[in-house]
């Protein structure tokens, strides 16, 4: 089987600007940056957590940025 290539995509997680998430391949696992409106602050949710799916990604975005796992999984697959 051939090895997923690595992609960075852009999101738009409601209060969180400039965000982005994608695929590492070298540890198989998702990873998203997010940069919040109100103060810039950056959360990187990344290979440390090995999120292997994306629903697991949208888990975690959910969670760090309150917005829902809902919210979060239609903001990384818009």
């Amino acid at each position: 089987m051939a090895a997923r290539p690595p992609f960075e995509r852009p999101t738009a997680v409601p209060g969180w600007r400039a965000s982005r998430w994608g695929y590492d391949p070298a540890l198989e696992c998702y990873w998203a940056e997010l940069a919040r409106d109100a103060d810039g602050r950056v959360l990187r949710l990344g290979p440390e957590r090995l999120l292997t799916t994306v629903p697991a990604l949208a888990r975690a975005v959910g969670h760090v940025t309150g917005v829902g796992d809902d919210v979060a999984y239609l903001a990384l697959t818009a």
